[in-house]
């Protein structure tokens, strides 16, 4: 799981604990939530079709990303639904009740981040995130951002083949 994605991958597992052997999650959010200053939630949710707000979200939760990697970014973005982005972010800053709870997973977790993540910082990871998973492992790249998929791929790659060799 990925950002967003890595509330919905906690949530798999519950439904389904025998189909899940490990899991790997990318600059993660807490299960709890996430809350957010006005300003920022403004910006994530009332973007519409507008393609600066996003682009300056993540420019600065990218600090260094090159031009084309953020304009992919910006343009990936921009094929969710404004309703749908406005849904999401309601679910990921306010959090659902069983992000509150220890997590019942026995299997191991991969958790990575950045260093130089803003948003899902070293700090956000341990305490809102690893916490919960008795068997994780904590990775976190000095020079990775917030897209440390898109910036720091091969770090990542070698991080998540190590974890899938060792289970």
């Amino acid at each position: 799981g990925h950002r967003m994605g890595t509330e919905l991958e906690e949530l798999v597992p519950r439904a389904r604990p025998r189909q899940t052997e490990a899991m790997v999650l990318l600059t993660p959010l807490p299960l709890a939530g996430l809350p957010v200053p006005q300003e920022i939630a403004s910006a994530i949710r009332e973007r519409g079709g507008d393609e600066a707000a996003p682009r300056e979200l993540r420019r600065q939760l990218s600090p260094g990303l090159d031009a084309s990697r953020l304009e992919l970014l910006v343009q990936n973005g921009m094929g969710v639904a404004p309703a749908n982005v406005a849904a999401i972010f309601d679910i990921w800053s306010a959090g659902i009740p069983v992000g509150d709870e220890p997590s019942t997973a026995a299997y191991p977790v991969l958790i990575l981040g950045g260093a130089q993540d803003p948003f899902s910082t070293p700090s956000v990871i341990e305490s809102g995130v690893a916490s919960r998973y008795p068997n994780s492992r904590v990775v976190i790249l000095p020079e990775a951002n917030h897209w440390p998929d898109v910036t720091q791929f091969e770090e990542i790659a070698a991080n998540i083949s190590t974890f899938l060799t060792q289970i």
